[in-house]
């Protein structure tokens, strides 16, 4: 489930800050168990939630269905102490209108050393969140998930009260409490049920019948390198989706398949690492040390994923001495001012060549690439101070139909995993329209056809994690900002009774947000 996190001081602070409006899309249906990565090691994790038979509203307006809607996140884990580990997710969902991406959350967990060793046992999870309008109807957001957990044999409960804060005018904050019960069949295999909850806001719950609460049958095993937990849900209330599902996938991303077959072949059974997710096995002890994987060299690749753009800013077309052009519904009071949507999300594909420098021994790893691909969102909308002349003023906005970036990049090496940094220069084509082919019956003889075509340089930056998982394959998962932030005018010569003046509308746009899933080739 999503969420959003705080302290004493953090909770007060938002309290003030947040409403009782604000909703979002769950990302992940999970019970947090305290179990951290390995001190010095990534892990890397994939859910997958499906409504089978979800709700047919959205939590919002403007928001996903849940009905037939797969959310996703992939998350990856690095164990810094022995009680701190630190994540990021990079969140997406499929729906009826395809591909949404919801930018990037980043998490710190802090739980008891050697959670599994434990009887009694207990952490806190603090999560971040940067929020995309489909997903929720707030743009910042925090979780805070105490993790509450007992073991008496092979019996482990485990509660998890989260409450989730939304900042702005649309915030909340809510509580929304999870728990498991599970029994254990040794490492490998395990049954469990678990219960979600939404309850509503803090000080004023809904009705019973609105309220979010489901119940879960879970089953984990493993397969391979690989610790897969799948699980069947069912909704009790009106206000619950009726029938999920839901599949974790996860590994470590320091080991070689291979060691990790010869492992299993060798031992029979293997020590289980664990995230704060879910179990990940350890590797196998080595009789010799395996030399650390090295990112330098160049490389060729390809990518598939997603970009996003919040709605371009507008006004109604404006003559150079001051009249608007829907005068006198757009007027000084209102400023002309109107948003022009983008319709959908882009899929975006290409190329991606550069090389990286990595002193032997060291972990710092510099690189520089350059990628170039398909990527075209498109904005339309009906000038809304028209409607009382037939519509018939209409604004257009096309991203694309290509991009490119040049970009260097910075980052930290940890056996075969790579997190990195990246910011340099982008490029793509931009074309705008406003036009009124209107000439007859009541609309009149104004005409107005304006437009701004041309390519546009901006600031890209970014980041994202790099896994080798053969000593010339790397799998990469990225998010790259480009910051087309830009006021400029869209002008055009007015016809009919408007002839001999300019018109000029103002546009903002407010940057495109990407994410991808990447596979590279070293050369050498």
């Amino acid at each position: 489930m999503s969420g959003r996190p705080l302290s004493a001081l953090g909770v007060m602070s938002a309290l003030l800050l947040a409403s009782t409006s604000g909703l979002r899309a769950d990302d992940e249906i999970q019970v947090y168990n305290g179990e951290i990565a390995e001190v010095g090691k990534w892990t890397g994790q994939h859910h997958f939630n499906y409504a089978i038979m979800g709700r047919k509203q959205p939590e919002f307006p403007g928001g996903l269905i849940p009905n037939h809607t797969l959310n996703a996140t992939p998350e990856f884990a690095y164990g810094v102490t022995n009680w701190f580990e630190a994540g990021f997710y990079v969140p997406w969902a499929i729906d009826g209108n395809g591909y949404h991406s919801n930018a990037m959350k980043l998490r710190t967990l802090f739980v008891t050393p050697d959670a599994a060793k434990r009887e009694f046992w207990y952490g806190l999870n603090l999560e971040y969140d940067y929020l995309m309008p489909k997903f929720a109807d707030t743009r910042w957001g925090m979780e805070i998930r105490p993790i509450i957990g007992w073991r008496k044999g092979d019996y482990d409960f485990i509660i998890n009260p989260i409450v989730d804060v939304g900042f702005g005018k649309n915030g909340e904050v809510t509580f929304a409490p999870n728990a498991r019960f599970a029994r254990n069949f040794g490492e490998d295999f395990a049954i469990a049920i678990e219960y979600y909850t939404d309850l509503g806001p803090i000080g004023g719950f809904l009705p019973f019948k609105e309220q979010g609460h489901n119940v879960y049958g879970v089953v984990d095993f493993k397969v391979g390198r690989f610790d897969v937990e799948f699980g069947i849900g069912r909704g009790l209330t009106p206000g619950s989706d009726r029938w999920m599902s839901k599949l974790m996938i996860t590994t470590n991303l320091f080991d070689s398949p291979s060691d990790e077959s010869q492992g299993s072949q060798n031992n029979g059974k293997i020590k289980k690492v664990q995230t704060a997710k879910a179990p990940v096995k350890k590797a196998p002890a080595k009789s010799a040390m395996e030399p650390a994987y090295n990112f330098a060299g160049c490389f060729a690749g390809g990518y598939f994923g997603g970009a996003f753009a919040p709605d371009v800013d507008a006004t109604d077309p404006r003559s150079t001495g001051g009249t608007f052009y829907n005068a006198p519904f757009a007027n000084a009071a209102n400023g002309g001012s109107y948003r022009v949507p983008f319709d959908k999300i882009s899929p975006i594909g290409g190329a991606t060549l550069g090389c990286n420098w990595q002193a032997r021994g060291s972990s710092i790893v510099f690189g520089a690439e350059a990628e170039t691909g398909f990527m075209r969102l498109s904005a339309a909308a009906t000038d809304p101070y028209s409607a009382s002349f037939n519509n018939d003023t209409f604004d257009k906005t096309v991203i694309g139909n290509w991009y490119g970036a040049i970009a260097g990049r910075a980052g930290w090496a940890a056996e075969r995993s790579l997190l990195y940094a990246k910011a340099g220069i982008g490029f793509t084509g931009l074309k705008q329209t406003v036009t009124d082919f209107c000439n007859t019956g009541a609309c009149g003889t104004g005409l107005l056809n304006a437009s701004n075509s041309d390519t546009r340089a901006f600031l890209v930056a970014g980041g994202g994690i790099e896994w080798a998982f053969t000593g010339k394959w790397t799998v990469k998962m990225e998010y790259l900002f480009l910051d087309l932030n830009e006021n400029h005018a869209v002008c055009g010569a007015g016809g009919g009774s408007a002839a001999g003046s300019t018109f000029c509308s103002n546009h903002s746009l407010n940057g495109v947000h990407t994410t991808k899933l990447g596979l590279n080739y070293k050369l050498y």
